[in-house]
């Protein structure tokens, strides 16, 4: 990232430590000086008189820069500073992969790229931390007021500015500078513009990352920027996938330009700085007209060009996240051609909706007051279809998919939690390209008792039970997540083919309306009883790999709540087939799920099975 301070630490150690060495010189700017007129042959020269401390020396080209270098320094100890680096070229010029250089020299190197480090093999990397809020509000005291700590009177707007900052030191710097001498009104006034119109000095800095970037990176960066930042980063790659780009090795180049962050919670992040950087971008193309910029996500703006019909070619992604409910007028799409990112949360749209762009990918309409998608919406690009909290009763009308809707061939990704859902048509299981299908809540919610998190069969069945999916599913053969969380769902309601989704890798069930395990997605090799204290079950033969682990989760009841553990539960495996019995105690603390009840997990390790094992677990 552009102003963390990479150019400010490398100069105070090589400040530090030149002297001990035979030579040394410190090289700055060199991505902007090597794009001047002769740039890296300057840099040359000024390497040579760095270390030789000859002036007015003048070489004809950079091989022969290159060679006397070689010449005159090779073997000795010397320590060079390469700042702003962003290629190879440059510093192959310099270094010529090292080879002159003592086996005690050093070369700190300065970059946006960590990528280009790796490509280099260096020795260490150090990435550049933001400053904390103490460091950062010492910093802009520094400039602002000229000592380490604001006055008085600006404590409460010196903290703000630091927000604003981030612990971006060059924006510190700057925004310090900016404000020194001014009174608090003018403080006030000033960080409001900033927050809208970011400062051109640090933006021109942060803006070089973005530069570097070839087209397809740019447009993602752009697209996180404007619309995507505390998303989850697979329903991101999904959307981005599904636009044509290639977000898998985007994401990596953004990530290791520091442009972009991923969470610990798997959400993409960015610092503010950089994210209002990209937002200036979009705001530039058309400071004016906010109908001709490529990206609409401010609200003043979205619902002027909205309701003024304002809205062009230009116009690729738009999102509204309104309060409450508002009427919007689908005509005022028509001209948005190219619309590809739509975001209309608790918008009530009114007229035909042929209006809207037929390359849309992504549509997000959370609180949509609609009871099912219009027949004439062309969806049939569409890759993810959010409609969380919505007033669905259905996603289409009728049985059949409707050809206006494009049979919605693209969807990858169905989003529909916390819906009036009943029933899925039957259509539904011919949707091929179908990955994610995430249902939870579809008819209200249940009760949240410690004992239906870990145990929803076991909770009392309710009233009117539904059967959400169609009859048969086996159509959707890239299914690998089906969430059905709190669905009302009855034993009845799984299709039969369930286990033929061979695809299938999360199911999610819980706090439905059945006590026992639906049979059709048990695996056929595994004959279980619902109580007793064992069972039994033929581990498969496969054709590729083993069974390693069995996770088994008993519950232990007693009749009396008071009754301590006497002894420490334990499952009993009795390999049949070989002839062996071990104990297994539990791997995860018993958990109490009601007072009369416990969750036990046991981790059992699996022999070989290649042929095929005949197993019994008894809990004791």
């Amino acid at each position: 990232m552009g102003g963390i301070g990479k150019t400010t630490l490398a100069k105070a150690v090589y400040n530090q430590i030149h002297y001990r060495f035979e030579g040394s010189s410190c090289l700055l700017n060199i991505k902007e000086n090597s794009e001047q007129s002769n740039g890296l042959l300057h840099l040359l020269e000024q390497l040579i008189f760095d270390i030789l401390k000859r002036k007015n020396l003048k070489v004809n080209s950079v091989d022969r820069a290159i060679k006397l270098i070689e010449e005159i320094f090779f073997g000795k100890r010397v320590i060079l500073v390469l700042d702003d680096v962003d290629d190879l070229k440059q510093i192959h010029a310099l270094a010529k992969h090292f080879e002159w250089l003592g086996q005690v020299s050093r070369v700190i190197i300065t970059t946006r790229d960590e990528h280009l480090l790796t490509q280099l093999g260096v020795n260490a990397k150090y990435k550049v931390k933001e400053l904390n809020r103490f460091e950062s509000l010492c910093l802009l005291s520094w400039h602002a007021f000229g000592m380490v700590h604001p006055r008085e009177a600006y404590h409460d707007l010196s903290r703000s500015a630091v927000e604003y900052a981030g612990g971006l030191p060059l924006a510190l710097e700057v925004l310090g500078s900016f404000l020194k001498g001014r009174n608090i009104i003018e403080w006030k006034d000033e960080l409001k513009i900033l927050r809208r119109n970011p400062h051109d000095k640090v933006q021109k800095i942060l803006r070089r990352s973005f530069d570097s970037l070839d087209y397809s990176r740019k447009v993602i960066f752009l697209d996180v920027a404007c619309f995507f930042i505390d998303m989850d980063k697979e329903y991101v790659f999904k959307i981005l996938h599904g636009c044509g780009f290639f977000p898998v090795s985007g994401f990596s180049i953004l990530i290791q330009r520091s442009l972009l962050l991923i969470d610990e919670k798997n959400k993409l992040a960015m610092h503010d700085l950089i994210r209002d950087m990209g937002r200036e971008i979009v705001f530039k193309k058309s400071p004016n007209n906010p109908g001709k910029r490529n990206r609409l996500w401010f609200q003043e703006d979205v619902l002027n060009v909205l309701h003024k019909h304002m809205g062009s070619e230009e116009v690729e992604g738009l999102s509204l996240n309104l309060p409450t409910l508002e009427d919007v007028q689908t005509k005022a799409f028509a001209s948005m051609k190219n619309l590809r990112l739509l975001q209309i949360d608790s918008v009530n749209l009114k007229g035909c909706f042929t209006h809207f762009s037929k390359e849309l990918k992504w549509l997000c309409w959370h609180n949509c007051p609609l009871k099912c998608l219009p027949p004439n919406f062309h969806l049939e690009n569409l890759v993810v279809l959010d409609m969380q909290h919505s007033n669905f009763r259905q996603v289409w009308k009728g049985n059949k998919l409707s050809e206006e809707l494009g049979n919605m061939i693209s969807l990858t990704e169905l989003r529909a939690e916390e819906t009036g859902i009943k029933q899925l048509p039957s259509s539904f299981g011919l949707l091929k390209n179908l990955k994610i299908v995430l249902l939870s809540g579809s008819t209200g919610h249940s009760s949240k008792s410690r004992l239906s998190h870990f145990l929803p069969w076991m909770s009392p069945k309710r009233s009117n039970p539904i059967s959400l999916l169609p009859p048969s599913v086996s159509g959707l053969r890239s299914l690998t997540a089906l969430v059905l969380h709190d669905c009302n769902l009855s034993e009845d309601g799984i299709p039969n083919d369930l286990g033929d989704l061979v695809s299938l890798e999360a199911l999610y069930l819980s706090k439905n309306n059945f006590r026992n395990l639906p049979q059709s997605i048990v695996p056929n090799w595994f004959s279980h009883r619902t109580t007793g204290s064992s069972v039994s079950f033929h581990v498969p033969s496969l054709t590729e790999g083993e069974v390693c682990i069995l996770l088994f989760c008993a519950v232990l009841a007693f009749d009396d709540a008071t009754k301590p553990f006497v002894n420490k539960p334990f499952v009993r495996m009795i390999n049949k087939t070989r002839g062996e019995i071990y104990d297994c105690y539990p791997s995860i603390c018993v958990l109490p799920v009601t007072v009369e009840d416990y969750l036990l997990v046991f981790k059992i390790p699996v022999t070989s099975n290649q042929e095929g094992v005949q197993r019994r677990l008894e809990t004791r």
